[in-house]
């Protein structure tokens, strides 16, 4: 009677990393596709906007100035919008 050959460890190894890939479960983030990223990206735009409106005009209002925490406020949450809509692209940019 001959034995029977014994599995190598790297030979081994590799069965069980093909079989934990098999089994776990992979996170995935939500796709976004078609209108679904498009509305995305426009409320992350607008959002912006109109929060750096609203808080430079109750900040106006409390401060009787002339609309320069209006002005200021609203430049200040676009770009804010503008850099968060940058991300979102700059991340699907790498899912292609």
């Amino acid at each position: 009677m001959t034995e029977p050959e014994k599995p190598s460890l790297e030979a081994l190894g590799e069965q069980i990393e093909k079989l934990r890939e098999q089994t776990s479960p992979k996170p995935r983030e939500p796709e976004m596709k078609g209108l679904g990223f498009a509305m995305r990206v426009g409320v992350e735009l607008m959002s912006g906007a109109f929060v750096g409106g609203a808080v430079g005009y109750f900040l106006d209002r409390w401060l009787n100035t002339a609309p320069v925490f209006l002005i200021i406020c609203f430049f200040l949450g676009s770009a804010g919008g503008f850099l968060t809509t940058m991300r979102i692209l700059d991340k699907t940019k790498g899912e292609e």
